[in-house]
């Protein structure tokens, strides 16, 4: 503890206010509609109307969401005009973060592509050990030129800024540093050359061991009913165990056909939450199948531990990655193993990535 009161006013980061964390420039495209005569000497009436409809250029930021969990902004993120989103936070400790979500919503009458876009400033070597911004989609798809963004569609970009923990104490700074972060994203017109971003997609199951474990890098199989929402597989695998007790369910992220990520996924009922003092009703999911047990940096034990803990409160917990009533317990190892169960029924995650449900033996 006396360490971490030594952090929190000694070792600060500071992002300061009015920052131009998003910028998009909007290029004016001009229309010119050109008129061609021809000379026609016989009789010939022509008589026609003919339309043309004004171009108009409107990309710009709407819905901003500040991620549960973040600090406590000391000027709260908001977007002070169409294309500019600031704010001012302070990150006092390692494992202090802010980030939100931010809508890019095309409503013009033309498509566009991202023609560039850049972070500033570069972080030196030093500073990159104890901070970290990123910026991409929110489901984790890497920015890239030419990606287009079609007329009357929206694109959410996540913004995140981390004060890193690191083993080597050392490492961290020893007098308060100020940032200020600019993120640029020019938008132009799109043209012949425009990429479709490549999302990732979710899907739900609840497939038993005895019909197919799913596997992390491969695809899932016809025979394995896939669903849009985690209710309709909570609904499948209550009627398939005569169970209305369950709570969980399996969470694949699929890109190109192919399992990437496999999650547990588990509801807090008001009820449930209700009864039992500390826990926050929501649909929560934590990931299986990353074996971290022999490595110092452990980000998705990290971030399991936070989920459950979140989810459960102290108060139903063992430990920090056991946690449980009586109707639902949840529990995960740092060599990937990831569970949520009943008296009788489990969904879970395998060290090597294999998931699947069962009765529990």
């Amino acid at each position: 503890m006396a360490y971490k009161r030594r952090l929190k006013f000694d070792k600060r980061i500071r992002f300061q206010k009015q920052m131009n964390i998003i910028y998009i420039l909007l290029f004016v495209v001009l229309a010119s509609t050109g008129i061609g005569y021809a000379y026609i000497k016989s009789n010939l009436n022509i008589n026609g109307t003919a339309n043309v409809t004004a171009a108009r250029w409107d990309v710009h930021f709407t819905n901003l969401n500040v991620t549960t969990g973040s600090v406590t902004a000391t000027t709260a993120a908001s977007i002070t005009d169409p294309t500019t989103v600031t704010f001012a936070a302070t990150l006092d400790e390692p494992n202090d973060f802010y980030e939100f979500t931010v809508d890019v919503t095309n409503q013009g009458t033309m498509d566009a592509m991202i023609d560039s876009f850049s972070i500033s400033p570069t972080l030196t070597t030093a500073q990159a050990k104890y901070l970290e911004y990123t910026v991409s989609y929110s489901d984790g798809v890497a920015l890239a030129n030419k990606q287009r963004l079609l007329q009357n569609t929206t694109e959410t970009i996540k913004v995140r800024f981390s004060y890193i923990e690191n083993s080597d104490k050392t490492n961290y700074p020893t007098e308060d540093q100020t940032f200020t972060i600019a993120f640029t994203m020019n938008y132009t017109q799109a043209d012949s050359s425009a990429i479709i971003v490549n999302h990732p997609i979710i899907r739900y199951t609840v497939n038993l061991y005895s019909s197919n474990p799913l596997n992390i890098g491969r695809s899932i199989p016809n025979s394995i009913v896939k669903y849009e929402t985690p209710e309709a597989a909570l609904a499948a695998l209550r009627l398939a165990a005569n169970n209305n007790d369950i709570q969980f369910y399996l969470k694949h992220k699929i890109q190109d056909s192919i399992i990437i990520e496999s999650y547990v996924g588990f509801i807090v009922s008001s009820e449930m939450a209700q009864a039992n003092p500390g826990m926050t009703a929501g649909t929560y999911a934590i990931r299986g199948g990353i074996n971290e047990n022999s490595t110092t940096e452990k980000p998705v034990f990290e971030l399991n531990k936070a989920i459950i803990l979140q989810a459960f409160g102290s108060a139903n917990c063992t430990n920090e990655s056991n946690c449980g009533i009586s109707n639902l317990t949840v529990r995960f190892t740092d060599n990937g193993m990831v569970m949520a169960f009943n008296g009788d029924w489990d969904c879970s995650i395998y060290y090597g990535g294999a998931s699947y449900c069962d009765v529990d033996e």
